[in-house]
């Protein structure tokens, strides 16, 4: 499952009583070639289980013949369709910052937003969940992984997040490989701003990187 597909439930209440009638919910996946993912099954699952009538559409930019160019129209359509919040996933979760009124600390940190909650008063908050659910899951499932040097293949909007947990986890050194090398430098870099020299570096060579590796 992708990391992207966090569930959100935007703007929780306290929890219905059975006798309550369900609150709606509608959220929405933004991103390309989505058509396979368990988000929809995951998020309405949940949401059954917190009584919600919880609704999750995927909105498949291939599927539209779309580009992310189109972010601000699917924005401000979702808004007009009203939509609790988005999930958002690759090629957008970059893209879509400038389009949003707030970030989360970890959003802004990270410069990645996965999930957009509407505010009741119409504005827009990113957020980046990315990083905490591939920690709790590192933690409950690898906990004993090395971890001493890390190989990280990919520096989108993903990776970036996954980086970020790595480091948080404990992992003494990240390197990164991407097809885009200064894409995998301008991670590595930003990994060293906030975790210190030596944490983190960029490698054009795969096999190389992997041969000193024991993550």
């Amino acid at each position: 499952m992708n990391v992207a597909e966090v569930p959100i439930m935007a703007q929780r209440e306290s929890s219905a009583t059975a006798s309550d009638t369900p609150r709606s919910v509608l959220v929405g996946l933004i991103g390309t070639g989505i058509q396979a993912s368990r988000a929809p099954a995951l998020h309405e699952h949940e949401g059954a289980t917190q009584n919600l009538a919880y609704v999750y559409r995927l909105i498949d930019l291939d599927a539209l013949g779309l580009s992310a160019d189109a972010l601000p129209e699917l924005m401000a359509a979702a808004r007009r369709f009203g939509f609790n919040g988005l999930n958002v996933t690759h090629p957008c979760k970059q893209t879509i910052i400038p389009l949003l009124d707030e970030l989360s600390a970890d959003a802004r940190a990270l410069g990645a937003v996965n999930a957009v909650v509407f505010a009741p008063d119409g504005g827009t908050v990113g957020h980046n969940t990315d990083w905490s659910g591939f920690a709790e899951s590192f933690r409950r499932e690898l906990a004993d992984a090395p971890r001493r040097r890390v190989v990280q293949v990919g520096a989108g909007g993903a990776g970036v997040a996954v980086a970020h947990a790595l480091l948080t986890l404990g992992a003494g050194e990240v390197t990164i490989v991407d097809m885009n090398a200064a894409r995998a430098a301008r991670l590595a870099q930003d990994l060293r701003a906030r975790f210190g020299a030596g944490r983190a570096g960029a490698a054009r060579d795969p096999a190389r990187a992997l041969a000193a590796a024991d993550g």
